[in-house]
Order: structure tokens, then sequence, then C-alpha cells
């Protein structure tokens, strides 16, 4: 049970609700204000789901952590334009 991440399934399927929310509200052009909120909300989401996501076991526990440690900052990186982009 060493993988095991307590809210590990938690956060993931948080990232898609908010994922499933930001692609409704742009097919139903909501305002630029809420889809700004909404990218916000996605990047924040997808940064705590990569937090507590277990390290894949055939790695070195080192390199794994610098991987996560990449991936948290490539999407604290992304401006909320950049988000809104991806999903247009």
């Amino acid at each position: 049970m060493s993988n095991y991440v307590p809210g590990g399934q938690k956060k993931s399927k948080a990232f898609k609700k908010c994922e499933r929310e930001i692609i409704h509200a742009i097919s139903s052009n909501s305002s630029e204000e809420k889809l700004l909120k909404l990218a916000e909300k996605l990047r924040e989401s997808k940064i705590q789901a990569i937090s507590v996501s277990p390290s894949p076991a055939n790695l070195a526990l080192e390199e794994a952590l610098k991987r996560k440690d990449l991936l948290v900052q490539k999407w604290k990186s992304y401006s909320v334009e950049d988000i809104l982009s991806t999903y247009r």
C-alpha cells in the first residue's frame, strides 16, 4: 500500500470536474470574468492533483519527485489565458 495516497482520487476527480466546467462555460459563451475564474480554479486543481499523485514505483524516488516538481512548476507558469486558449 505504499503507493496509496489519501485523497488522490478526489483531487483527480475534482480536476476532471473543473475541466468539464470550463468546457461547458466556453461552449455556452460565459463571460470572460467567469472563464478567467474557472481557468484559475482549473490550474489550482491540477496542481493539487499532481502534488498528491503517487510516484511510479519503477522510477527512482528522486527522479520521480523532480518530475512532479517540474510538472507543478509548468502548471504554475500557465496564465489563465493560456489555459483558456487550450480549451477553446
